[in-house]
């Protein structure tokens, strides 16, 4: 998701205000995105909004251990695999 990288490449560059809108654009397209949860907690808590940063890492514990998300991430693996061995040859 091109907001998602957005968002890290932000972060990465210590522009954590604008990370946590690129998030935001992510989470309103889709709020079942825990990574984008778990990044945007840490950019909170770069910027000492420690409330938020929880609330936020809270979300994506919350996403992270629903059945469903589990069975995205073991069929994005699968895909990945998939990919790779194709480019192989």
């Amino acid at each position: 998701m091109r907001g998602y990288n957005k968002g890290i490449a932000l972060a990465n560059l210590n522009r954590h205000e604008k990370a946590i809108i690129a998030y935001d654009e992510v989470l309103k397209i889709n709020p079942q995105h825990a990574d984008a949860w778990y990044k945007k907690g840490a950019s909170l808590a770069n910027l000492k909004k420690y409330e938020e940063a929880i609330k936020a890492n809270d979300e994506a514990n919350k996403l992270r251990k629903t059945p469903w998300f589990i069975i995205i991430v073991i069929f994005a693996g699968l895909i990945l695999i998939t990919y790779l061995l194709k480019r192989k040859k």
